[in-house]
């Protein structure tokens, strides 16, 4: 699922996704596609532990790692730091129970399977993405939330240069009518100068 939302800040695209084998070129092919200025977010369940290498991975873990690598991840990890995208599940000190999302119904492992991922230059925006186990979503899996920060874009008005109007209410004062009608005669005296002067 591919959705493009518009907003103050400026267009943001949201790629919810299932990892299956022919996923990671498809989604390669989406990432591309889009203006490098565009916020991403980039959420599903993509099947992939990603460990806690962060050494290995610096662009894209950060230091809540958890657990072990598998292949589909090490896939995932190598397609973000190509694109210079991050893995926000791993970048925020929660609790260990707020970073995994799924658990293996043999050996009961807890994983960090649904992941939200987001553009390196843009994890500013992320304020924090963890797991709610308490939430009923009729599956197997976590709920994991993340909070982005908008800014609002700034607005630049342009200000229509109007003449200046006449302040009528000066008229009611004496001088200042006085000093008006003087002017007023003077410029209809240099007209009538004028026109003579054609004649």
């Amino acid at each position: 699922m591919h959705i493009k939302l518009n907003t103050v800040t400026g267009t943001i695209r949201l790629v919810s996704a299932y990892a299956k084998d022919a996923f990671y070129s498809e989604l390669e092919d989406s990432i591309k596609r889009l203006p490098k200025n565009h916020s991403l977010i980039i959420l599903g369940d993509f099947n992939a532990r990603v460990g806690d290498d962060q050494r290995s991975w610096p662009i894209s873990l950060g230091h809540a790692c958890v657990g072990k690598c598998n292949e589909n991840g090490e896939r995932l990890l190598e397609l973000c730091t190509h694109y210079q995208l991050c893995i926000t599940n791993t970048f925020f000190a929660v609790k260990k129970q707020h970073r995994v999302s799924w658990m293996h119904p043999r050996s009961k492992y807890w994983h960090q399977l649904d992941l939200i991922i987001a553009r390196r230059e843009h994890l500013h925006t992320i304020r924090t993405t963890r797991v709610f186990h308490s939430a009923d979503c009729d599956s197997d899996h976590s709920l994991v939330i993340t909070k982005i920060a908008f800014r609002a874009k700034k607005l630049y008005h342009v200000r229509n240069h109007t003449k200046a109007r006449i302040n009528a209410a000066a008229t009611s004062i004496p001088e200042k009518a006085a000093k008006f009608q003087d002017l007023l005669n003077s410029k209809l005296r240099d007209c009538s100068d004028l026109e003579t002067k054609e004649c």
